[in-house]
């Protein structure tokens, strides 16, 4: 799936950044790294550009540019998953402080 096919208030996850040259570098300055999970915000009322959430931060695409990024729609189950997989490593990383501290 390409992100500009992400419906309005859908997360999901870049599997791949596409792009040549300093194009897929600017994506990566930009944020858009494999990996990272990416909220579709809004579309301009005719459809281009785009607007997505990324890093806490909105970030405003080309439709053209967005064809260039694949990724993974993620449920809300996923979603909440991979925010309780998150606690719970940092919550193992402050534990393991405390004792190396010690």
């Amino acid at each position: 799936m390409k992100l500009e096919e992400l419906a309005i208030g859908k997360s999901a996850v870049i599997l791949s950044v596409g792009g040549e040259g300093a194009l897929r570098q600017h994506f990566l300055d930009m944020g858009l790294i494999q990996g990272t999970e990416v909220t579709m915000v809004k579309y301009a009322p005719m459809g281009d550009p785009m607007e997505i959430k990324i890093h806490d931060y909105e970030l405003t695409l080309r439709k053209e540019d967005a064809h260039k990024i694949e990724i993974k729609e993620i449920t809300k189950k996923q979603k909440i998953k991979m925010i309780h997989s998150f606690f719970n490593i940092k919550i193992t990383l402050a534990m393991v402080n405390l004792v190396i501290i010690k």
